[in-house]
């Protein structure tokens, strides 16, 4: 006698199945797993459009400082706006990553959470 096939038990009953007779962990259905996925995309596209927003403003002040050392009339005025400008930068970027890690942990957690109770990782 064949054993049966996904088609005829279906693919979720028979993992299912699978699961019960070994003891193992249920694993999550196929809709459930696209759920997390889309949930994970959508939190990638979210940390992208942040980021690109980020670097849009960075590069307006890379914008002014070209025409702020352009004008200037002295050596030292120029070394003064780049010493302000590279300044504000490593501010600026050690802010973004701080924050964008804080997000990242924050959602990892959610996620995690999920897991462990069979959810979808949305709060």
């Amino acid at each position: 006698m064949m054993a049966p096939s996904f088609s005829e038990v279906g693919e979720m009953e028979m993992a299912r199945k699978t699961t019960e007779t070994t003891g193992g962990p249920e694993l999550p259905t196929p809709p459930e797993v696209v759920k997390r996925q889309a949930e994970m995309l959508e939190q990638l596209i979210e940390r992208n459009i942040e980021m690109v927003d980020f670097l849009r403003a960075r590069l307006e002040k890379d914008r002014k400082l070209v025409t702020e050392i352009t004008e200037a009339d002295r050596p030292t005025e120029v070394m003064a706006k780049l010493a302000a400008f590279w300044q504000q930068a490593w501010s600026d970027y050690a802010a973004e990553v701080a924050q964008a890690t804080a997000k990242n942990i924050e959602f990892l957690s959610r996620v995690r959470a999920s897991s462990a109770e069979g959810g979808d990782g949305r709060s």
